[in-house]
């Protein structure tokens, strides 16, 4: 087991590769369930690409790497408020610590690797990079790509411009062309360790899940290129398919900042074009905020439209499938965020923000919030006093809402644990999905913006000559792959990984790295 090929396949769930593989015909799936080692990779606190594909590359936690958003965490001016990039991640990724044993890699649209670094090899960054910029390691390969008209991504093809059905078209061209392409050079030249990321996964999983047909085109395609890899790989070569997080249904949302709001933790008060609290990362890389005051934009000021009460009006869910794409660009370019935001001077506590679903709350602590007003000094009994709120809240059933409520610092370790959430959670009802929005109303209905969205089990599955078969894995953790990969190299794991070797996958004989401190605390299990 010389060499490692990783397949990423972003927001993969086993509730399609296993569950459907029979209806799915995933049959290359299906020889990988049956001929390899298989589980459930348990994605990080938060379940986002952010931070979690930073985490599986460093092996360690967000505190440690020091991304746990895609956003810089408590800060709310617009010169403070930005989105990460590989630069901000502060430990050194597998393909690093790789190159500098003279293996030589080929990293190909990795999220968060913009961007890319010098390694022994060739890199391709992924998603959050700028077409504009260097997206690609070193420079004369770089060169070489732009000559073949390589698409960095699907949203530098005006995807959102596109019809639905274009769109999904594009979506699964993209993953095919960047498949070959990625497979020419890896044949061409030859790596002991390479990677691609797939993306049809997570945009399948957020634009077009309630499509079962288009659901299955998606992961029979990848189903297609995994059994691409299997045949032309060869038996010194390890196969592992991993995602960041899965994909699920969800019916109900519990609106954080309103149950806050109603507590008296937190009060609202209007919004304007210079206010970053209420966007999302993707309206803060495309310069959301500097729009120009258009008619358009005047008219949807005047009946009081916003982004998030589009998003979750009923009536207009419904029929938006009609409404023309051209007309919903013109709609998205020129609607604000939210028309409501945080009144920080008279806000205690606030939730995470800047995503689709909130994992966390945050105190609006002075002298590390941008506007602060709670001391220190009663930093510690405020938290106490909102767990304890949390982990008694029940719903109109009488069911307690959240599985667990624990401080950050309970799972967050390391040098830059300060940057990340005082208090997290997890909800009980695991199609209940909590959400930030700017308005009163706790409890919600899903709409077709929030009705499928990640899920915190995400996929492992490793085949190959050396890989135990038809092995069931109890879930394993995102921090688990590159300490296991390193292994699989004969490569010295350092210390502060987090990640354990996953030494249950290795048949008997198979040489396990004794350099490395990371091994699981016993051969025959791999528990946690």
């Amino acid at each position: 087991m010389k060499k490692v090929i990783i397949l990423g396949l972003d927001g993969a769930t086993f509730d399609v590769i296993k569950n459907k593989a029979d209806e799915f015909q995933l049959n290359n799936f299906k020889k990988i369930l049956k001929q390899g080692s298989c589980g459930i990779l348990k994605s990080t606190i938060p379940f986002l690409t952010v931070p979690a594909w930073p985490s599986f590359y460093t092996g360690m936690n967000p505190g440690k790497h020091g991304i746990f958003h895609f956003l810089t965490t408590h800060k709310f001016e617009p010169k403070d408020r930005k989105v990460h990039t590989s630069n901000d991640v502060e430990a050194k990724s597998l393909w690093k610590l790789l190159s500098e044993q003279s293996k030589k890699c080929l990293v190909w649209n990795v999220p968060m690797t913009f961007p890319p670094e010098e390694i022994n090899g060739k890199m391709v960054a992924g998603m959050l990079s700028v077409p504009e910029k260097t997206f690609a390691w070193p420079m004369d390969f770089e060169q070489e790509l732009r000559d073949q008209k390589y698409v960095i991504g699907a949203m530098h093809l005006d995807f959102r411009k596109q019809s639905k059905s274009e769109r999904f078209k594009t979506m699964l061209k993209v993953d095919a062309d960047r498949h070959d392409i990625w497979k020419k050079y890896y044949l061409k030249e030859k790596y002991d360790f390479s990677m691609i990321v797939y993306r049809s996964s997570d945009i399948v999983g957020h634009d077009f899940w309630e499509d079962k047909e288009k659901v299955k085109l998606t992961y029979q395609d990848l189903d297609r290129m995994t059994g691409d890899v299997i045949n032309f790989m060869d038996k010194d070569t390890t196969l592992i398919l991993m995602s960041d997080h899965g994909f699920g249904d969800y019916d109900k949302t519990f609106n954080m900042l309103a149950w806050l709001e109603n507590e008296g933790y937190l009060q609202y008060k209007k919004s304007d074009d210079k206010d970053v609290t209420s966007k999302g990362w993707r309206q803060l890389k495309e310069g959301e905020g500097k729009r120009k005051k258009t008619l358009v934009g005047k008219l949807l000021n005047i009946v009081g439209l916003d982004r998030q009460k589009l998003y979750r009006n009923k009536l207009i869910d419904s029929v938006s499938k009609y409404i023309p794409r051209s007309l919903k660009n013109v709609v998205r370019k020129n609607i604000a965020s939210s028309k409501t935001t945080i009144d920080w001077g008279q806000t205690r506590v606030y939730a995470e923000l800047g995503s689709k679903y909130s994992w966390g709350i945050n105190i609006n602590l002075r002298n590390r919030e941008t506007n602060g007003i709670v001391d220190e000094e009663k930093f510690e009994d405020l938290k106490k006093e909102i767990i304890n709120k949390l982990r008694n809240l029940k719903d109109e059933d009488d069911q307690y809402i959240f599985d667990k409520v624990f401080l950050g610092n309970e799972i967050y370790s390391g040098q830059y644990k300060g940057r990340g959430t005082d208090i997290l959670f997890t909800m009980r009802n695991k199609r209940n999905l909590t959400v930030s929005r700017f308005d009163n109303e706790i409890w919600g209905e899903t709409t077709s913006h929030t009705h499928s969205y990640h899920t915190p089990d995400g996929i492992f599955m490793a085949y190959g000559q050396g890989i135990k078969k038809g092995l069931e894995l109890r879930p394993l953790s995102i921090l688990d792959v590159a300490p296991t990969v390193l292994n699989c190299m004969n490569v010295n794991i350092p210390e502060e990984m987090d990640g354990k070797v996953i030494s249950t996958i290795f048949k008997p004989g198979v040489n396990l790295n004794n350099l490395a401190s990371n091994l699981t605390a016993t051969m025959d299990d791999n528990s946690r």
